[in-house]
């Protein structure tokens, strides 16, 4: 294992914000790897940052002819020009520690073949205490349930991991990541692994640090499209839905049910109600609880689960209705 090969591949789309952050944490590896970026149609400065980088340092591969792609289709095209054993996915609002391929070959290197991708729970932080809030409900059980945003074990075998580091012959043999999906690709991806018969490692030793939405709509439009993503990965897999993915649209629809009942019904009143009020208690709750750190941000925290939930509701219902 100490002469396995690695590459990076990162998808970008309008990052010009991120993207240099992004590539000199990269580039700061105690690992060496070749990156190869696939811009997905920026019309900010992202391509001549990646291209001013490029000239710079030569093993930063770009690729970037103006066509319109999604993060999946990016990434496909990128690992038609990796042959290294093995493939880190790196999201352009990501910053991996100095030793996060270091580490994870580690992983690979203790394990047998059957791990086909390892990784870490992401070091999340805002850019505005909105953003700080959206770290902590992300972070959250409240927030998100069972995902492994919320797991605290350090070591586990596990459903899926965020910016996973693959070993590329697993990748390759169950067909990389669906163009279909948006978002979610992921997670999809590495349900076909555990599938066939692949193991998710996820190692806390594995560090980044994941720049959060900033505004309220931002972070309500990123989960309203993590609802879409998992009705077309529980429409193309029907196994993988658990019940905690229907929760918060059931919430809804049975809240919306209950206030359009209000108006003739005292009962359905009440109901809804006591529903609201169990919601913004919870919810203060375990904004609280998330929040001992920084209580002036409480509110913030409190409003950021909020976002999560009903876009994600909505999102999921979407889905369903107006499938693809």
């Amino acid at each position: 294992m100490g002469s396995a090969s690695v590459a990076v591949v990162m998808s970008t789309f309008n990052e010009e914000r991120y993207v240099d952050k992004a590539l000199d944490a990269v580039e700061a590896q105690t690992t060496p790897a070749r990156i190869v970026a696939i811009d997905g149609g920026s019309s900010d400065a992202t391509v001549e940052r990646l291209h001013a980088r490029a000239a710079r340092n030569s093993m930063l591969e770009v690729r970037a002819d103006g066509v319109r792609r999604s993060l999946p289709e990016a990434l496909n095209l990128a690992l038609e020009h990796v042959t290294e054993d093995f493939v880190a996915k790196i999201d352009a609002r990501t910053f991996p520690a100095r030793d996060f391929l270091e580490q994870a070959l580690r992983v690979f290197a203790q394990e047998d073949a059957r791990v086909a991708c390892v990784g870490g729970r992401p070091e999340q932080y805002g850019e505005s205490p909105f953003g700080n809030g959206v770290a902590r409900a992300r972070m959250s059980r409240f927030g998100v349930g069972g995902s492994g945003y919320a797991d605290r074990r350090s070591f586990a075998d596990v459903d899926t991991v965020q910016c996973g580091v693959y070993r590329r012959s697993a990748l390759m043999e169950v067909g990389g990541f669906d163009p279909a999906l948006q978002f979610g690709e992921d997670e999809e991806l590495n349900w076909r692994l555990r599938v066939a018969g692949y193991r998710i490692l996820m190692d806390s030793r594995i560090r980044f640090r994941y720049v959060t939405r900033n505004t309220w709509f931002s972070a309500f439009k990123q989960y309203r499209n993590y609802g879409r993503a998992r009705a077309r990965v529980v429409e193309k897999h029907p196994d993988f839905i658990r019940t905690r993915h229907l929760v918060p649209s059931a919430a809804l629809v049975v809240g919306a049910g209950l206030v359009c009942a209000s108006p003739v019904s005292k009962t359905a009143l009440l109901a809804a109600g006591t529903l609201a009020g169990a919601y913004v208690a919870g919810a203060l709750l375990a904004a609280t609880a998330a929040s001992r750190d920084n209580p002036q941000e409480i509110p913030y925290t409190a409003s950021a689960f909020a976002a999560l939930h009903m876009g994600y509701a909505l999102g999921l219902l979407e889905g369903c209705i107006k499938p693809a």
